[in-house]
C-alpha cells in the first residue's frame, strides 16, 4: 500500500519535475549560447557545488580547497557563502563580511560561513546572495593586499552569472538513484548531463559505500573520460567539549544535527563508539531555539540520555542556547584523502590555478 502511495505521489509530481527539467536545461543553453551575460572577476575563483539539492558535504570540501590555497603565501583567501536560513539572507539584497565570530554570529550569518571563520579567522568570510556582484566587491576590498585574490564560492555551480575559473562538483556516494530525478521527484538541481560543465568531481563519503563509489567512477568514466574524480573519506574528529572546558564521559548519547545527510552522522557514529539512544533530527541549516533545545533535553532525560552530541556546523547555533548543567559534545566530521589520491588533488589544483 506505502509502495504504491508512493508511486502515485510520484506521478502526480512529474509535471512538476519535467517544467523543472525544462528551464534548467533552457537556462543552462542561454548561458552556453552567450544569450545570458556571464561577468568574471580580477581573482582566481573555484565553485564548490553540486547537481542534487544539498547534503553532499560541499562545506568540508571547501575546507580542505580554503586550506590548500592559504599554504599558498602570495595569495589572499577568501570563502565566499550565501548564508542559507540566516537573518541576512531575509534581506532581498545583501553583502556581509564576517569579521569575527560571536555567540548569535550563526544565527545571523550563517552556520557555514561561521564555521569556516570559526575554524580559521585568518580566511577573509563574506556573506552574500549575488555571487558575481559580490566578487566584484571582495576583489575591490582586497586589491593590492597581496600578489592575488583566490576566492571559494560555495553552492556556485548553478550561478552561472558568475565566470569561474575551476568547478568542482561534489557527489554523495550515498544518496539513492531517486534523488537524482529532477525536483520535485527527487532533489536534482541538474541533471547528469551538466557534469560536461565541471573541471572535477569529489565522490564524498565514499568509505560508507564502497559499492556505489565504484559504480560512480565507472559512470563518470565512461560518460566523462576526461573528468579527473577524486575519493573522499568522511570520519568523525576528536570529540571536544561544546560546553564545558573539558570532555566528560560519554554514556547513554544523543545525536543532535541538522544537516543534509544525517544518516551519515548517524553511520559514523556506530561505527566508532556505540549506538545512540535517540537521534533528534532538523532541516539542513535548521536555526535552533532556545525551545528546541529545552525540548531535547526534557525529551532526552525521560529517555535515560546522559550526554548529548553533535556535529560542529550544528555546535555554532548551539552553543549559546544550551544548558552548562548538560553534557553536550562537539564531534566534527573531518574529510580525509588517502596520500595518493591527496597527492594527485593538490598537483590538479596547482595544474589548474597557479
Amino acid at each position: 500500500m506505502l509502495c504504491l502511495l508512493q508511486r502515485l505521489f510520484q506521478f502526480l509530481l512529474s509535471p512538476f519535475a519535467l517544467l523543472w527539467w525544462l528551464i534548467s536545461h533552457t537556462r543552462g543553453w542561454l548561458y552556453s549560447a552567450g544569450f545570458l551575460y556571464s561577468g568574471s572577476v580580477e581573482a582566481k575563483v573555484i565553485s564548490i557545488g553540486n547537481i542534487t539539492a544539498g547534503g553532499t558535504g560541499k562545506t568540508p570540501v571547501t575546507q580542505l580547497v580554503l586550506a590548500w590555497a592559504k599554504s599558498k603565501d602570495e595569495w589572499e583567501v577568501a570563502s565566499l557563502s550565501r548564508g542559507y536560513h540566516s537573518e541576512l539572507a531575509k534581506a532581498k539584497n545583501y553583502f556581509h563580511e564576517l569579521k569575527s565570530v560571536e555567540s548569535e554570529s550563526a544565527k545571523k550569518y550563517g552556520d557555514e560561513p561561521t564555521l569556516i571563520k570559526n575554524r580559521d579567522s585568518e580566511i577573509k568570510v563574506f556573506i552574500a546572495n549575488d555571487k558575481l556582484s559580490a566578487c566584484q566587491k571582495i576583489t575591490e576590498t582586497l586589491k593590492g593586499e597581496k600578489k592575488s585574490l583566490f576566492i571559494v564560492a560555495d553552492d556556485a555551480f548553478q550561478h552561472r552569472r558568475l565566470r569561474r575559473d575551476l568547478d568542482i562538483v561534489v557527489i554523495d556516494v550515498t544518496e539513492p538513484d531517486s534523488n537524482y530525478w529532477p525536483i520535485p521527484m527527487g532533489r536534482a538541481r541538474e541533471s547528469f548531463s551538466s557534469l560536461n560543465r565541471a573541471d572535477a568531481v569529489i565522490l564524498s563519503k565514499t568509505n560508507l559505500d564502497i559499492k556505489r563509489t565504484n559504480e560512480w567512477k565507472k559512470r563518470i568514466q565512461s560518460s566523462f573520460p576526461q573528468l579527473p574524480v577524486f575519493s573522499l573519506n568522511y570520519e568523525l574528529g576528536e570529540l571536544r567539549s561544546l560546553n564545558h572546558g573539558e570532555m566528560l564521559p560519554l554514556q547513554n548519547v544523543a545525536l543532535v544535527s541538522g544537516i543534509g545527510r544525517p544518516e551519515s552522522f548517524d553511520f559514523l557514529w556506530q561505527q566508532k563508539w556505540q549506538k545512540a539512544l535517540h537521534h533528534f533530527q532538523f532541516a539542513d541549516h535548521h536555526a535552533y531555539t532556545k525551545e528546541d533545545v529545552q525540548k531535547m533535553e526534557s525529551q532526552g532525560k525521560d529517555k535515560g540520555v546522559e550526554a548529548f552530541v553533535t556535529t560542529e556546523k550544528d555546535a555554532v547555533k548551539l552553543k549559546a542556547l544550551v544548558d552548562e548543567k548538560v553534557n553536550w559534545t562537539i564531534a566534527p566530521l573531518e574529510v580525509k584523502m588517502d596520500v595518493e589520491t591527496e597527492k594527485r588533488f593538490y598537483e590538479f589544483l596547482d595544474q589548474r590555478l597557479i
